[in-house]
C-alpha cells in the first residue's frame, strides 16, 4: 500500500460520503441477474497444457500420504509445535497490501496521464481507463501523473503481489482483478468524486455467479462495489445449446396425428441434421495437444549447461504434421541451433541450423506424462459422449423408420420409452456440450467478458465469488523442507476444485487458524512460511491423504529469489508456453 499524504487541517472524505452523494440510480438499473455457474472444470490443458510441461518439470513435490479423508470430522490434534505471533505481528499500520517474500512482487504497467485532458489508455490485457479532464485533482496541471495498473489473471500473481483474498464466508474465487495507482512527484493524487475514472475491465471467467468488490486498505476488507457486466461470450453459448434444445422440444410435445407420417419425416430430417452438427462437434486429437501419429513425434534435445536459458524448453514433445519428406533425413542428422516461428492454430514453423545448411519442419506442440493423461480422459469423456448421443438419434431414426411401416400402436409404446430417458439425461448433455465449448474458447484466449464501473479512489477492483473454507482435517501435521521440521507461521493452501487461495496463520482464531487446517477434494498445493520467512510447499491429492492420525509434510523448498509469479504459476499449473528459440545437443 503506498504511503498517504494527510491534510491535517481538512478532514478526509470517507469513500461512503462519496457514494452517497452518487446518483447510481441508472446503472443500477442495468446491472444484470447474476446466477451461479453450472458447469466450471480447472483441468482442462487447452494450450496451457504445454506450459506445464515446460515448466513445471523441476519443481516436484514429494509427499507420504495413504487412505482416503472424512471430511465430515471437525476435530484437529495437532503436534506441530508453532510459535504464538508477537504484538509486532498485528500492528495497525502492517500494510494491506504485503508480498510474502521482500523484495518480489508483481510489476506495473506505468502511463503518463496529464491533468486537465480527457485521456483514455490501454493495458496490455484489453482493459480501458477513461479520464476526463476535470477526474485527476493534481498539485501541479502542466506535469503528468504517473498511473500505475496491475491486472491479475491468475492465482500466482495476486499471490506473489500479496493481495489478500479472504474474505468472511471464505476465500475469494476471481474472475478479473485489477489495481490502479496514481502519483505526481511521489505523491498520491486526488480523484475528482464528480469526474471519477471510467474502467472497463476484461475479465477472464464468464461473469455469471460473481460480484464485484474494491479492497479497504485501511482494515483489509472488501467491499460491495457497483459495476455493469458485458458477457460477449454468453450469447455465443446459447446460441451453441439451441439447436439440442429444439430438437429434444419436437420429439417430447408431438402428439401422435392423422398427418404423423409427415411428423416422423419431420422428424428424420432433423435428426440428420443434428448428426451432421455433432459430427462437426467431435473433438480432435490435435486440439487437446495430444499424439496422432507416434512415429511423427520427436523433441529438442540440448544441453542445459551450455544454454541453461533455454531450460523451460526441456521436455516439451512435437509432433511433425504429416508427409513432410525431409522429416527422416532433419531427425537423423544433429544440429547446432534450431529457431521456432509459432503459425496459425498453434502449429510452429521449426527452422534447424547447421553452418550454412537450413531445413524446416511444421509441428505442433503435444503433451506428455501427467498432463497426456488427463488430456486424453477429457478427449474420451467429450468423444464418448457425442457418440452415445450419435447412436441415441440413429436409434432413434430407425425406430422411427420402422415405425413408418409398423403399427401405430407398437410405435407409441417406443417413443414414451424414449421420452422418459431422454428427461432425465437432456440437461446434463446440454451442460456438457456447453462446457465443451466454454474449455476450447478459453485453451485460445480469455473470456469476452468486460466488467465497467466508476472508480472514486484508487486501489484493487475485483470481480468474485466466495468460496467456502474446507473442514479443518482431523489429522495433525508435521512440515518438513530439507530434513528440517519447519515451525509454521503461515500456510497458504491453493485449492483446485474451488478455485481459490485460503490462508491460514499461527495464533489466530476460526477457521483462518493453523490449527484448523482443511483441504478441499481433489488436487490442493500448500505454500508455508516460517517465521524467518522461509518457504516451501507440496503438492497433492486431498484422496491420498490419511483418513487420521499424523501426516508428515514433505516439501519443496523455494528461495526467496525464484518467488516469482512466473515459477508460481508453473507449480499451479497455470504457466504459459514459451516460443523461444533453443539449441540442440
Amino acid at each position: 500500500m503506498n504511503n498517504r499524504k494527510m491534510n491535517l487541517d481538512r478532514p478526509k472524505i470517507s469513500s461512503e460520503e462519496i457514494r452517497n452523494r452518487q446518483n447510481f440510480d441508472q446503472i443500477l438499473g442495468n446491472l444484470k441477474a447474476l446466477h451461479k455457474p453450472f458447469y466450471k472444470k480447472t483441468w482442462f490443458w487447452g494450450t496451457t497444457g504445454l506450459a506445464t510441461v515446460a515448466v513445471a518439470i523441476g519443481l516436484s513435490t514429494l509427499i507420504t500420504n495413504e487412505n482416503n479423508l472424512d471430511e465430515n470430522n471437525t476435530t484437529l490434534a495437532s503436534t506441530t509445535a508453532l510459535a504464538p505471533l508477537s504484538e509486532a505481528d498485528n500492528l495497525e499500520d502492517t500494510p494491506c497490501i504485503q508480498t510474502p517474500v521482500d523484495g518480489q512482487d508483481v510489476p506495473y504497467e506505468t502511463f503518463k496521464v496529464l491533468p486537465g485532458k480527457d485521456t483514455t489508455i490501454s493495458t496490455a490485457n484489453g482493459s480501458t481507463i477513461s479520464f476526463k479532464a476535470a477526474t485527476l485533482m493534481a498539485p501541479d496541471n502542466t506535469s503528468a501523473v504517473d498511473v500505475k495498473v496491475r491486472y491479475f489473471a491468475d492465482k500466482a500473481s495476486a499471490f506473489v503481489a500479496g493481495i489478500p483474498m479472504t474474505v468472511e464466508e471464505g476465500a475469494f474465487e476471481s474472475a478479473g482483478m485489477l489495481e490502479v495507482r496514481g502519483t505526481q512527484n511521489g505523491e498520491e493524487v486526488g480523484i475528482n468524486p464528480k469526474a471519477p475514472l471510467a474502467i472497463d475491465m476484461q475479465m477472464y471467467k464468464p461473469s455469471e455467479g460473481f460480484n464485484f468488490y474494491y479492497l479497504n486498505e485501511d482494515n483489509g476488507g472488501w467491499e460491495d462495489s457497483k459495476c455493469v457486466y458485458s458477457d460477449a461470450s454468453s450469447k455465443e453459448r446459447k446460441t451453441d445449446a439451441e439447436p439440442v434444445a429444439k430438437s429434444q422440444k419436437v420429439t417430447l410435445e408431438k402428439e401422435l396425428a392423422p398427418q404423423e407420417k409427415i411428423e416422423i419425416q419431420e422428424r428424420i430430417a432433423e435428426i440428420d441434421v443434428e448428426l451432421v452438427e455433432l459430427k462437426k462437434q467431435e473433438p480432435q486429437r490435435a486440439d487437446y495437444k495430444l499424439v496422432e501419429n507416434q512415429n511423427l513425434v520427436f523433441d529438442l534435445d540440448y544441453d542445459v549447461k551450455e544454454f541453461p536459458e533455454l531450460e523451460k524448453l526441456q521436455g516439451v514433445g512435437f509432433e511433425a504434421l504429416p508427409n513432410q519428406k525431409q522429416y527422416s533425413d532433419i531427425v537423423k542428422e544433429n544440429w547446432d541451433n534450431v529457431k521456432l516461428q509459432l503459425l496459425e492454430e498453434g502449429q510452429y514453423k521449426i527452422t534447424f541450423i547447421k553452418g550454412r545448411k537450413t531445413n524446416y519442419l511444421i509441428a505442433r506442440p503435444v503433451l506428455s506424462g501427467n498432463d497426456e493423461k488427463e488430456a486424453e480422459e477429457l478427449f474420451n469423456m467429450v468423444m464418448s459422449d457425442i457418440k452415445e448421443r450419435k447412436e441415441e438419434l440413429v436409434l432413434e431414426k430407425k425406430a422411427l423408420e420402422k415405425r413408418q411401416e409398423d403399427v401405430q400402436l407398437q410405435m407409441k409404446k417406443l417413443i414414451e420409452e424414449q421420452k422418459a430417458a431422454r428427461l432425465k439425461d437432456m440437461e446434463l448433455r446440454k451442460a456438457m456440450f456447453e462446457a465443451q465449448q466454454q474449455t476450447m474458447a478459453m485453451g485460445n484466449a480469455i473470456y469476452k467478458a468486460t466488467a465497467s464501473f466508476e472508480a472514486f479512489q484508487w486501489g484493487v477492483y475485483n470481480c468474485d465469488s466466495p468460496r467456502k473454507f474446507p473442514n479443518p482435517a482431523p489429522l495433525a501435521f508435521n512440515y518438513y523442507s530439507d530434513g528440517d521440521n519447519m515451525q509454521v507461521q503461515k500456510a497458504y493452501v491453493f485449492s483446485f476444485s474451488k478455485e481459490a487461495r485460503f490462508e491460514y496463520t499461527a495464533g489466530y482464531f476460526g477457521l483462518q487458524s493453523l490449527e484448523k487446517i482443511g483441504f478441499h477434494h481433489g488436487k490442493n498445493v500448500i505454500f508455508v512460511q516460517d517465521k524467518n520467512g522461509k518457504l516451501a510447499y507440496a503438492s497433492f491429492s486431498e484422496s491420498d491423504l490419511p483418513k487420521e492420525g499424523v501426516h508428515n509434510f514433505k516439501l519443496t523448498s523455494i528461495l526467496n529469489a525464484d518467488f516469482t509469479a512466473e515459477n508460481i504459476k508453473a507449480i499451479l499449473g497455470e504457466k504459459t508456453p514459451s516460443t523461444d528459440n533453443v539449441a540442440l545437443r
